[in-house]
């Protein structure tokens, strides 16, 4: 296989090194060996300087693809991690540049690929459009708050929605509202290569089947889609990644139709998961994330039936008009008294008083079809039932699953590799050969419990340890005896009211210096909080 020296590297061909040049300048370079004019250039705060083609500016430069601008990326995380602010909009400029990166860098590698311009473009144009279809707040919109319109006897075109359909929809919309010239063959392209597969594409387009893993890889997910977002999260959140996408891509080849990697980067291949999974972990599912997600799909689906929010999916001309701005908007500034409720959830977001996290814990393999169908929040209100006076809406249950992006697969195992004496065949490399200390499972399910009002906190916590000491025998138990929330009267509980006095006539003796005598023995701190009742409730507050 032909493979031409790449930016600093040796051409055998010309005897000569070619200059090692800056990103902007290779990128550009890379263009102009296309045929494509940079008109005008981004300066992006993950990537740098981006320069843009008039291919790629007849579509950015539209109602359609701005809109994009005021649907963040991360969705309300931001009321966790005050950086995630970024949008749609940026993201989808810094996957097309990707696109194009990776594309030119086979052409310019595998010449016998047969990659011209037309498919260069396509694939970029392809990254430009791949989110054009999500609603508002992301993947709240097709997630979470889709989830529960079905539950609730949505309409049968709501099935099987997902945001890549609407992309569809808007792409075409795009098109046809500001008259860009683009051919049937091409929408088509660009079609399955945002769907990662080749649908409705015939000739060259269902032959060259690897441009279909550069977008949005159905294979084993490793796209520019994520190399841009994996990037772009964890510099807003604040969050260190040594991930390289340039390393990536300058060690691929494609073989037998498909993108392999050179055997060496197996290891880095495995690291790249592990970016997945750590964002997923400590960010995307951070569980007071969890819990202002939860409320704003409460309110959004208080507003329902009078917004009609699920509708807008079957039209373009309304989807166009759906952001986080208008749904805020929409219920915020309103004075219909029937959204008095979903106002009231809002307003508690801003001011922070959001569902509280009763417990959380591990599940196995062998606990979750118990705890899935016995655990639920009517379940949990029955064993609170009578001075605890709790109802199921008073509960939430999230049942948060994450994993290495193919469920409980090894990822790594639909990954093509090849030797770095040769490029002509490609083969897998066994977990064993790359290191001893990779995981063993690559799926973990967390059961969250939540209260949605602070004030019914103990009570929710003493029910659903009564519930789970049913569930569960002794020997499994998977909830430590004190459960680490804050007790009844915890001071956290009472935010917004008056300080009371303590009284320490119900503390330990000796577990405050100050008040110990020398005819009383000193109780060690741990004495004191193995006594403790809930292990952290030294002392009561006076009523």
């Amino acid at each position: 296989m032909k493979r031409t020296a790449s930016f600093g590297e040796y051409d055998s061909t010309r005897g000569s090194t070619r200059e090692a040049t800056p990103e902007l300048t290779e990128y550009g370079y890379l263009l102009h060996q296309q045929g494509s004019r940079p008109v005008k250039t981004i300066c992006d705060s993950v990537h740098g300087q981006i320069p843009l083609t008039p291919e790629e500016l007849q579509f950015i430069d539209t109602l359609q693809f701005q809109r994009l601008r005021e649907i963040k990326q991360l969705a309300n995380c931001y009321l966790v991690f005050p950086g995630a602010v970024h949008t749609r909009f940026e993201h989808s400029i810094g996957t097309s540049y990707l696109a194009r990166l990776w594309t030119k860098k086979l052409q310019d590698y595998q010449p016998e690929l047969g990659l011209d311009k037309r498919d260069i473009d396509c694939v970029a144009i392809a990254g430009l459009v791949h989110d054009l279809g999500h609603g508002p707040f992301s993947h709240l919109f097709d997630g979470p708050f889709m989830k529960a319109i079905r539950k609730q006897g949505g309409s049968q075109a709501t099935d099987n929605w997902s945001h890549e359909d609407a992309s569809e929809m808007m792409f075409d919309y795009l098109i046809d509202q500001n008259g860009i010239d683009f051919s049937n063959t091409d929408r088509s392209f660009v079609k399955s290569l945002v769907q990662g597969k080749p649908v409705n594409c015939a000739g060259e387009d269902q032959e060259k089947v690897f441009l279909y893993d550069i977008v949005a890889n159905k294979q084993n997910s490793i796209d520019v889609d994520k190399f841009d977002y994996f990037l772009r999260d964890a510099k807003n959140v604040g969050i260190k990644t040594d991930f390289d996408y340039q390393r990536l891509m300058d060690n691929s080849a494609v073989i037998g139709n498909r993108i392999c990697f050179q055997e060496k980067m197996a290891f880095q291949v495995y690291d790249l998961y592990g970016v997945r999974f750590k964002l997923h972990k400590t960010v995307y599912k951070h569980r007071v994330g969890r819990a202002v997600e939860a409320m704003m799909v409460d309110a959004m689906l208080l507003a329902e039936p009078y917004l009609k929010f699920s509708e807008a999916i079957h039209s373009p001309e309304r989807f166009q008009d759906l952001t986080d701005h208008t749904v805020l908007n929409d219920i915020c500034r309103s004075k219909r008294p029937e959204l008095e409720g979903a106002r009231k959830l809002i307003q508690r977001m801003k001011i922070r008083d959001l569902y509280s996290i009763v417990h959380e814990f591990l599940v196995t393999e062998e606990q979750k079809p118990i705890v899935k169908e016995n655990l639920t929040r009517e379940a949990i209100a029955a064993a609170g039932e009578g001075s605890w006076n709790l109802k199921p809406g008073d509960i939430f249950i999230d049942e948060v699953t994450t994993n290495y992006a193919m469920n409980k697969k090894n990822p790594v195992d639909s990954v093509n590799f090849y030797s770095r004496w040769g490029a002509q065949n490609s083969f897998k490399i066994p977990k064993e050969q790359v290191s001893g200390l990779l995981p063993n499972t690559f799926e973990e399910t967390y059961i969250k419990v939540y209260s949605c009002h602070k004030e019914k906190m103990y009570f929710v916590q003493q029910a659903l340890q009564i519930v789970l000491k049913r569930l569960l025998p002794k020997e499994s138990r998977v909830f430590r005896s004190a459960m680490t929330i804050p007790c009844k009267e915890s001071p956290f509980i009472r935010r917004g009211q008056p300080p009371r006095t303590p009284s320490f006539s119900r503390m330990a003796p000796g577990s405050h210096p100050g008040l110990s005598t020398a005819s009383k023995r000193r109780r060690s701190e741990k004495d004191v909080r193995s006594n403790s009742l809930l292990g952290r409730d030294l002392f009561s507050v006076k009523e």
